[in-house]
């Protein structure tokens, strides 16, 4: 039986899995911009869906400057992606910030992991 640690390092590897996945589908089919910005928007909808579920469940609010500053660069992602998606030619730049957002996110995901696996978590928050 695995430990709560165990399973979010588990769900963690297969997470940035996927990611390394979607590079490589990408590159193969062609269509990198559009899959990563796809999937910017799903890793960002995600967390703003769970910083959410996490605000219903706490009794008291604090809202830090850090989570206020993480939640707008999500927003921003999400407002950049769904541009990008719904524009036929999206300006280079928007390409470039969407691989930019995608590397961020897969930074963070391995950071994640290594702190995971240095200390030992029973509470994300």
């Amino acid at each position: 039986m695995l430990t709560q640690n165990e399973t979010a390092v588990a769900v963690l590897v297969v997470f940035i899995l996927v990611q390394l996945a979607l590079v490589i589908m990408g590159k193969i089919l062609g269509k990198l911009a559009m899959v990563v910005t796809v999937f910017n928007i799903l890793v960002a909808i995600c967390i703003i869906g769970y910083w959410l579920l996490q605000q219903f469940r706490s009794t008291v609010h604090y809202l830090e400057f850090r989570e206020v500053a993480v939640l707008a660069v999500e927003v921003l992602i999400i407002a950049s992606a769904c541009y990008s998606l719904i524009i036929q030619h999206p300006h280079q730049l928007f390409k470039v910030a969407q691989q930019v957002f995608f590397g961020i996110h897969l930074l963070c995901s391995i950071l994640l992991l290594i702190f995971m696996l240095t200390f030992r978590i029973n509470k994300l928050f």
